[in-house]
């Protein structure tokens, strides 16, 4: 049996490069480092707008489907809500299709 698995991709601060650099950013909604004035080296914004990103800093976490981001370390709380969002999104969608 053919089992199909949806995965969560998550992100936490700078680790959004790599999401901004690939094709996963194009057209999604995600947030990242934000303190442009203290850490100008570590903002992702640019890259993920050049990307076809849609770019939020008004929010600590951004779910988006399966892409799950968050700012800083800071904000961890709100980054391990987001993601026990999206499970228990998941855990829903396969109760209601039973």
């Amino acid at each position: 049996m053919n089992e199909v698995r949806v995965l969560c991709n998550s992100i936490l601060l700078n680790q959004g490069k790599l999401v901004a650099k690939s094709v996963i950013a194009k057209g999604r909604h995600l947030t990242g480092f934000h303190l442009d004035k203290e850490f100008p080296d570590l903002v992702i914004r640019p890259i993920v707008e050049a990307s076809g990103g849609i770019w939020s800093d008004d929010s600590p976490v951004v779910v988006d489907g399966n892409l799950v981001s968050s700012r800083h370390l800071n904000d961890i709380e709100h980054f391990v809500g987001g993601i026990r969002s999206w499970l228990s999104q998941q855990s829903n969608s396969k109760t209601n299709l039973k």
